[in-house]
């Protein structure tokens, strides 16, 4: 596995909707592994999920893989080849914090910019600078206390979002898919592993032990 640590939720709901019109939400299950190995993280108290990267690994139960690794359980699972995640950068930062609670709003006016584009698009297009011109207008439109600098700033992060938006709605879930590749950490360690690996065995030896 590589990527980063996964939340850790291995657990079933079951929703019974009471008299009054509220519902009530049961634990009624767990996931396992074959090798006995709860994914579920241990919270610290009821209605709190949140997930601390820096748990102790020596707290956590140990189990073995069927190929005799060891792994741990209950909390996630945690990846044999480790990608930190990329540091936010300032202008990302600035962007965050000037939307504040208006993230969702942001999101849709990236969403209605790449809606409108979508009868030009087709196969191996080239993002235009044009297209940021077009969300900046619905930004203003929407009144979100974004300025344009503030936007610029953000370019790196903006770009991919359009992007994204516009290979999906246009062009299907697989190429939008195939065109974050080159910026997506995990998938290039894995290329990069596949790769210099010969074959299957050689490519289970690169993962460290434990």
């Amino acid at each position: 596995v590589i990527g980063t640590r996964t939340f850790g939720k291995g657990l079933v709901q079951t929703q019974r909707v009471l008299s009054n019109g509220w519902a009530l939400s049961l634990t009624t299950g767990k996931w396992y592994t074959p090798s006995g190995r709860s994914i579920q993280a241990d919270h610290k108290g009821f209605g709190d999920e949140r997930f601390v990267e820096s748990d102790s690994v020596g707290k956590r139960p140990v189990f073995r893989s069927s190929g005799g690794r060891e792994v741990l359980g209950g909390g996630g699972v945690t990846p044999e080849v480790a990608i930190t995640a990329d540091s936010v950068l300032s202008g990302e930062r600035e962007l965050a914090q000037a939307l504040g609670t208006r993230a969702a709003e942001f999101h849709e006016a990236i969403y209605e910019t790449a809606r409108s584009l979508r009868p030009a698009i087709q196969g191996g297009y080239t993002l235009q600078p044009a297209w940021r011109d077009s969300l900046f207008v619905r930004l203003q439109v929407a009144n979100l206390p974004v300025t344009r600098a503030q936007l610029d700033a953000a370019q790196p992060v903006i770009d991919r979002l359009i992007d994204a938006q516009v290979a999906g709605l246009a062009l299907g879930d697989s190429e939008a898919f195939r065109r974050q590749v080159p910026v997506d950490a995990a998938m290039q360690e894995a290329l990069r592993l596949l790769r210099a690996a010969p074959d299957q065995r050689s490519l289970i030896r690169q993962a460290p032990a434990g």
